[in-house]
Protein backbone atom coordinates (compact mmCIF):
# COMPACT_ATOMS: atom_id res chain seq x y z
CA UNK A 1 0.00 0.00 0.00
CA UNK A 2 1.82 3.15 -1.18
CA UNK A 3 0.96 6.67 0.02
CA UNK A 4 -2.04 8.04 -1.93
CA UNK A 5 -0.10 11.08 -3.11
CA UNK A 6 3.35 11.80 -4.53
CA UNK A 7 6.26 13.18 -2.52
CA UNK A 8 5.94 16.51 -4.36
CA UNK A 9 2.24 16.78 -3.47
CA UNK A 10 3.04 15.88 0.14
CA UNK A 11 5.75 18.57 0.34
CA UNK A 12 3.32 21.20 -0.94
CA UNK A 13 0.75 20.36 1.74
CA UNK A 14 3.35 19.94 4.48
CA UNK A 15 4.86 23.29 3.59
CA UNK A 16 8.45 22.09 3.72
CA UNK A 17 10.91 19.86 1.94
CA UNK A 18 10.59 16.13 2.71
CA UNK A 19 13.98 14.45 2.29
CA UNK A 20 14.15 11.21 0.36
CA UNK A 21 15.04 9.28 3.52
CA UNK A 22 11.96 10.60 5.31
CA UNK A 23 9.74 9.81 2.33
CA UNK A 24 11.10 6.27 2.30
CA UNK A 25 10.14 5.95 5.99
CA UNK A 26 6.64 7.18 5.14
CA UNK A 27 6.35 4.62 2.31
CA UNK A 28 7.53 1.90 4.70
CA UNK A 29 4.93 3.05 7.22
CA UNK A 30 2.18 2.68 4.61
CA UNK A 31 3.43 -0.80 3.72
CA UNK A 32 3.26 -1.83 7.38
CA UNK A 33 -0.22 -0.34 7.58
CA UNK A 34 -1.30 -2.37 4.53
CA UNK A 35 0.08 -5.57 6.07
CA UNK A 36 -1.84 -4.90 9.29
CA UNK A 37 -5.06 -4.46 7.33
CA UNK A 38 -4.35 -7.67 5.40
CA UNK A 39 -3.87 -9.52 8.69
CA UNK A 40 -7.12 -8.07 9.97
CA UNK A 41 -8.92 -9.49 6.91
CA UNK A 42 -7.55 -12.97 7.59
CA UNK A 43 -8.82 -15.72 9.85
CA UNK A 44 -9.81 -14.70 13.36
CA UNK A 45 -9.04 -17.04 16.23
CA UNK A 46 -12.39 -17.84 17.78
CA UNK A 47 -14.86 -20.70 18.18
CA UNK A 48 -17.91 -18.85 16.89
CA UNK A 49 -19.48 -20.93 14.08
CA UNK A 50 -21.43 -17.88 12.90
CA UNK A 51 -18.30 -15.79 12.29
CA UNK A 52 -17.43 -16.38 8.63
CA UNK A 53 -13.86 -15.20 9.34
CA UNK A 54 -13.54 -17.31 12.50
CA UNK A 55 -11.12 -20.24 12.63
CA UNK A 56 -13.72 -22.84 13.59
CA UNK A 57 -16.12 -21.81 10.82
CA UNK A 58 -13.45 -21.69 8.10
CA UNK A 59 -11.93 -25.00 9.18
CA UNK A 60 -15.37 -26.63 9.22
CA UNK A 61 -16.16 -25.24 5.75
CA UNK A 62 -12.84 -26.53 4.38
CA UNK A 63 -13.40 -29.97 5.88
CA UNK A 64 -16.91 -30.09 4.44
CA UNK A 65 -15.66 -29.19 0.97
CA UNK A 66 -12.91 -31.83 1.11
CA UNK A 67 -15.30 -34.54 2.31
CA UNK A 68 -17.79 -33.65 -0.43
CA UNK A 69 -15.05 -33.82 -3.10
CA UNK A 70 -13.86 -37.21 -1.85
CA UNK A 71 -17.40 -38.62 -1.78
CA UNK A 72 -17.96 -37.39 -5.33
CA UNK A 73 -14.81 -39.11 -6.57
CA UNK A 74 -15.69 -42.32 -4.73
CA UNK A 75 -19.02 -42.43 -6.59
CA UNK A 76 -17.30 -42.76 -9.97
CA UNK A 77 -17.92 -46.15 -11.58
CA UNK A 78 -14.45 -47.57 -12.30
CA UNK A 79 -15.69 -49.85 -15.08
CA UNK A 80 -17.38 -46.93 -16.81
CA UNK A 81 -14.22 -44.84 -16.41
CA UNK A 82 -12.24 -47.58 -18.20
CA UNK A 83 -14.83 -47.68 -20.98
CA UNK A 84 -14.71 -43.89 -21.31
CA UNK A 85 -10.93 -44.02 -21.58
CA UNK A 86 -11.12 -46.65 -24.35
CA UNK A 87 -13.76 -44.69 -26.28
CA UNK A 88 -11.81 -41.44 -26.01
CA UNK A 89 -8.58 -43.04 -27.20
CA UNK A 90 -10.26 -44.71 -30.18
CA UNK A 91 -12.04 -41.51 -31.19
CA UNK A 92 -8.88 -39.48 -31.01
CA UNK A 93 -6.38 -41.67 -32.84
CA UNK A 94 -8.24 -44.74 -34.07
CA UNK A 95 -6.10 -46.87 -31.78
CA UNK A 96 -5.92 -47.69 -28.13
CA UNK A 97 -4.01 -45.12 -26.07
CA UNK A 98 -3.57 -45.17 -22.32
CA UNK A 99 -4.55 -42.06 -20.41
CA UNK A 100 -4.00 -43.74 -17.02
CA UNK A 101 -7.51 -42.76 -16.01
CA UNK A 102 -7.67 -45.11 -12.99
CA UNK A 103 -4.23 -43.97 -11.86
CA UNK A 104 -5.22 -40.31 -12.21
CA UNK A 105 -8.36 -40.94 -10.15
CA UNK A 106 -6.26 -42.61 -7.47
CA UNK A 107 -3.86 -39.65 -7.45
CA UNK A 108 -6.77 -37.23 -7.08
CA UNK A 109 -8.13 -39.21 -4.14
CA UNK A 110 -4.68 -39.30 -2.53
CA UNK A 111 -4.30 -35.54 -2.95
CA UNK A 112 -7.69 -34.81 -1.46
CA UNK A 113 -7.01 -37.18 1.44
CA UNK A 114 -3.77 -35.29 2.06
CA UNK A 115 -5.64 -31.96 2.10
CA UNK A 116 -8.10 -33.47 4.58
CA UNK A 117 -5.22 -34.50 6.85
CA UNK A 118 -3.62 -31.07 6.51
CA UNK A 119 -6.79 -29.21 7.51
CA UNK A 120 -7.47 -31.64 10.35
CA UNK A 121 -3.99 -31.09 11.80
CA UNK A 122 -4.07 -27.32 11.49
CA UNK A 123 -4.42 -25.30 14.68
CA UNK A 124 -4.76 -21.52 14.96
CA UNK A 125 -1.74 -19.45 15.93
CA UNK A 126 -2.57 -16.97 18.66
CA UNK A 127 -1.53 -13.46 17.68
CA UNK A 128 -2.71 -9.98 18.45
CA UNK A 129 -3.97 -8.11 15.41
CA UNK A 130 -4.62 -4.38 15.84
CA UNK A 131 -7.99 -3.02 14.82
CA UNK A 132 -8.32 -0.75 11.78
CA UNK A 133 -8.51 2.29 14.09
CA UNK A 134 -5.41 1.21 16.01
CA UNK A 135 -3.58 0.61 12.73
CA UNK A 136 -4.38 4.13 11.53
CA UNK A 137 -3.10 5.57 14.81
CA UNK A 138 0.13 3.59 14.38
CA UNK A 139 0.42 4.93 10.82
CA UNK A 140 -0.05 8.48 12.07
CA UNK A 141 2.67 7.93 14.67
CA UNK A 142 5.08 6.49 12.12
CA UNK A 143 4.55 9.37 9.67
CA UNK A 144 4.92 11.94 12.43
CA UNK A 145 8.16 10.31 13.60
CA UNK A 146 9.52 10.46 10.04
CA UNK A 147 8.70 14.17 9.71
CA UNK A 148 9.29 15.47 13.23
CA UNK A 149 12.98 16.24 12.54
CA UNK A 150 11.82 18.39 9.61
CA UNK A 151 9.27 20.50 11.43
CA UNK A 152 6.20 18.32 11.95
CA UNK A 153 4.14 19.50 14.92
CA UNK A 154 0.61 19.50 16.28
CA UNK A 155 -1.82 22.30 17.07
CA UNK A 156 -2.26 23.44 20.61
CA UNK A 157 -5.57 21.92 21.65
CA UNK A 158 -6.54 24.85 23.85
CA UNK A 159 -5.61 27.52 21.30
CA UNK A 160 -7.33 25.84 18.35
CA UNK A 161 -10.46 25.39 20.41
CA UNK A 162 -10.93 29.14 21.01
CA UNK A 163 -12.57 29.59 17.61
CA UNK A 164 -13.89 27.35 14.87
CA UNK A 165 -10.66 26.66 12.95
CA UNK A 166 -10.37 26.42 9.19
CA UNK A 167 -8.18 23.98 7.29
CA UNK A 168 -5.56 26.73 7.02
CA UNK A 169 -5.33 26.88 10.83
CA UNK A 170 -4.01 23.31 10.99
CA UNK A 171 -0.29 22.66 11.11
CA UNK A 172 1.46 21.42 7.98
CA UNK A 173 1.58 17.91 9.41
CA UNK A 174 -2.14 17.95 10.25
CA UNK A 175 -2.98 19.12 6.73
CA UNK A 176 -0.73 16.41 5.32
CA UNK A 177 -2.40 13.75 7.49
CA UNK A 178 -5.69 14.63 5.80
CA UNK A 179 -4.12 14.57 2.34
CA UNK A 180 -2.56 11.16 3.07
CA UNK A 181 -6.02 9.97 4.19
CA UNK A 182 -4.67 8.96 7.59
CA UNK A 183 -7.59 10.77 9.15
CA UNK A 184 -10.14 13.16 7.74
CA UNK A 185 -12.29 14.56 10.51
CA UNK A 186 -15.69 16.12 10.02
CA UNK A 187 -14.07 19.45 10.91
CA UNK A 188 -10.46 20.70 11.08
CA UNK A 189 -10.77 20.72 14.89
CA UNK A 190 -11.82 17.04 14.83
CA UNK A 191 -8.79 16.16 12.69
CA UNK A 192 -6.47 18.00 15.06
CA UNK A 193 -8.02 16.36 18.13
CA UNK A 194 -7.75 12.86 16.64
CA UNK A 195 -4.10 13.37 15.74
CA UNK A 196 -3.23 14.68 19.22
CA UNK A 197 -4.90 11.60 20.74
CA UNK A 198 -3.11 9.30 18.28
CA UNK A 199 0.28 10.82 19.09
CA UNK A 200 -0.39 10.59 22.83
CA UNK A 201 -1.27 6.92 22.42
CA UNK A 202 1.70 6.05 20.23
CA UNK A 203 4.27 7.71 22.50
Amino acid sequence: MPPPVSRKEAEKEFGANIPETAWKEICDAFRRYGRRLDALAGTRVNENRNDTKGWRRRKSDAQGGIEAALKALNRIDLNFLSEAETNASLKRSGGRESYDALSRLGDAQDNINFLGWLVQQAEPIEREIPSAAESRMALAGDVFAALEPFGANLSNGWAIGQKPPSHADLTGFEQLAELLEIHQGDTPAATSKWLREAMARER
